[in-house]
């Protein structure tokens, strides 16, 4: 009889346990998207720059356009609607870090040596 009390009491806690969890999953999801929709981006924009190592704005506005980006567990997506905005946090964050160097018109050059 002491048994059967501590499975049920175990039970229960598995099962809080996991309510809980996925919980703060949930609530967690719209932040977790929007930073791997930005870390997809900055990928394609180190592509951009591998492929070729002087790039316009439009260019990489163009490369990150319609990026999209999902969690394995949810059916919701994030998708690029103003890539303007994503592509002046990156290159901000690009050139403090040392990767590219602004150029002349909205030009960017990527520094040799780095990733």
């Amino acid at each position: 009889m002491l048994i059967t009390i501590f499975e049920i009491l175990f039970f229960a806690l598995a099962i809080t346990f996991i309510m809980a969890w996925g919980t703060i999953k949930k609530q967690r999801q719209t932040e977790e998207m929007g930073l791997k929709l930005v870390k997809s981006c900055e990928q394609k924009m180190m592509k951009a720059f591998q492929k070729q190592n002087l790039l316009g704005y439009s260019d990489l506005v163009d490369s990150i356009q319609g990026t999209k980006a999902s969690l394995f567990w949810s059916r919701k997506k994030a998708v690029i609607e103003s890539p303007k905005i994503v592509v002046d946090a990156i290159l901000t964050d690009f050139i403090k870090k040392g990767w590219i160097v602004e150029g002349k018109q909205k030009t960017y050059t990527w520094v040799k040596g780095e990733n």
